[in-house]
């Protein structure tokens, strides 16, 4: 990467062990040597001057109930993706039969989950209450090693989150652990007790289109993050409800063409631009729409994301302009 003079800045993502998130009782002393083995990562990285990591505690990675919802642009019709709650064993359907086709080596999941995982509604078996006990026990560890490495360690959003008043929060027996403000204020509050002061390492990754359907004020989230310093990266998507008017998105999510949903962005721009933190925060266009007959990675479009980043350099000027006062040029 180097000779090609490509600098990188931020590992997206490091997968945990299926054990770090799900270990029983029985399991604790295995699942410590897998959180030793991501804690020397986490020292390789940071000799190596990279400081930004991503996790996430889904499990298997974003779901969705039909990844060919057809979506009219610009007289084109081109595909994205929808997650309905009322559907939600289309998904586990799905994602087991990604895994089958893929032989069992699935990007972005957690490493060691099987088909026995997804194979019925009680997923890996663990509750929530052991889920906390196992990320607390993985936090004791990493933390004070981030902080010698003088890496962060992001946390993204579930993807689909579930709000704190859905009744079982959690998708085909997986715990969601990271979908709304008070999931993050549980994790920081953890972390903030093992990093005593020096430093914090447990950010939150400020993905629009996994935060919004779950937090109704997502500028007012970016404020409070930035605020306690827990956020360094961003991913710019757009999401809309099912129904319309639904703000609560009950019904379930569909991904829309960046700049076309219900996310704020240029109110975000602007307060990124206003706590100057628009040149100092890594961010990137995420998920993409597919054209008819091309083959990807459900939302992984090459051309679809491409074209998300280009509307994104469009408007961001357009942006950041509309949220800063006149006479004040945008960085």
């Amino acid at each position: 990467l180097q000779q090609a003079d490509v600098i990188p800045t931020v590992v997206e993502s490091l997968p945990l062990h299926r054990l770090v998130l799900y270990a029983t009782p029985s399991e604790r002393e295995k699942r410590d040597e897998y959180i030793q083995s991501f804690a020397q990562s986490l020292r390789n990285l940071g000799a190596n001057d990279i400081h930004k990591v991503m996790i996430n505690f889904m499990g298997f990675d974003w779901a969705r109930t039909d990844s060919a919802v057809p979506y009219r642009l610009k007289g084109e019709t081109v595909y994205t993706s929808e997650f309905r709650h009322a559907d939600r064993e289309k998904a586990r359907l799905a994602a087991l039969e990604r895994m089958k086709k893929n032989g069992g080596v699935m990007h972005g999941w957690a490493t060691g989950i099987t088909e026995n995982d997804l194979n019925g509604q009680t997923g890996p078996g663990v509750s929530r209450e052991q889920m906390r006990e196992n990320i607390l026990a993985f936090f004791q560890v990493i933390i004070p090693v981030a902080q010698e490495a003088h890496v962060t360690v992001s946390i993204h959003p579930d993807d689909p989150p579930f709000r704190n008043d859905v009744q079982d929060r959690a998708l085909f027996g997986f715990p969601r652990m990271a979908s709304t403000e008070a999931d993050y204020d549980r994790h920081f509050e953890v972390a903030a007790d093992i990093e005593r002061g020096k430093g914090e390492v447990i950010k939150a990754v400020y993905c629009t289109g996994a935060l919004a359907p779950a937090n109704g004020d997502l500028v007012g989230l970016l404020r409070k993050l930035a605020s306690e310093h827990r956020v360094d990266t961003l991913h710019l998507r757009d999401v809309e409800p099912l129904e319309p008017n639904d703000t609560t998105y009950s019904q379930g999510i569909r991904e829309v063409p960046t700049g076309l949903g219900n996310v704020p962005l240029h109110e975000i721009a602007r307060v990124l631009v206003e706590l100057d933190m628009w040149d100092n925060i890594d961010w990137r266009p995420d998920h993409g729409y597919r054209r008819e007959h091309e083959q990807c990675r459900d939302g992984y479009s090459f051309p679809g994301r491409i074209e998300n980043a280009l509307v994104i350099e469009e408007n961001i000027r357009h942006w950041l302009q509309a949220s800063i006062s006149p006479g004040t040029s945008a960085k």
